[in-house]
């Protein structure tokens, strides 16, 4: 058996354990180290759990729907430095996913202002709370903070958003 056969064989069994675990960890997005990022089965490991990623603070946002599916389009704040960060992380992923599928769909939509938005996409099974922690099923407040997971494709991903916090 050769080097490459080896590898090859370690690398499956890397991925059945990490199936096999179903752990993860919720990082902040001004935490993570983006060499520590690995990608399994369409979707980012980090440190060898999967990874769910806490947003910043979002005061600017709106609800879409497009083809039968819900959207959270954020709308960047250019003056705050969290937002701008924030950005500036998503846009990290981004290079990371580049490298290695060459091609990648952005989620960073630019307007002919020159405004940022971020698109999230909304599951069916996205679960979204008032300040209280108590299940609410819409929102009635313009801050928010998202948990989400980055879901990757053959040429795009997805910010899929797992909660949605509501902040007064």
């Amino acid at each position: 058996m050769d080097r490459e056969d080896r590898e090859d064989r370690k690398d499956r069994k890397d991925r059945e354990d990490r199936k096999d675990r179903q752990d993860f960890t919720i990082i902040k997005y001004r935490n993570v180290i983006i060499n520590l990022l690995d990608i399994t089965d369409n979707q980012l490991y980090y440190n060898d759990s999967l990874v769910l990623f806490q947003s910043c603070l979002i005061d600017t946002f709106e609800i879409l729907n497009h083809k039968k599916q819900k959207y959270i389009n954020v709308k960047i704040n250019k003056t705050r430095i969290n937002q701008l960060k924030f950005l500036t992380f998503i846009q990290s992923i981004e290079c990371f996913l580049q490298n290695k599928y060459n091609q990648i769909k952005s989620c960073i939509i630019n307007d002919m202002f020159d405004n940022k938005y971020i698109k999230f996409k909304i599951l069916q099974n996205t679960a979204f709370f008032d300040p209280n922690k108590n299940v609410i099923s819409t929102l009635s407040s313009h801050k928010i903070i998202i948990l989400f997971v980055i879901h990757i494709y053959k040429n795009y991903y997805t910010l899929s958003i797992l909660q949605v916090l509501e902040l007064y």
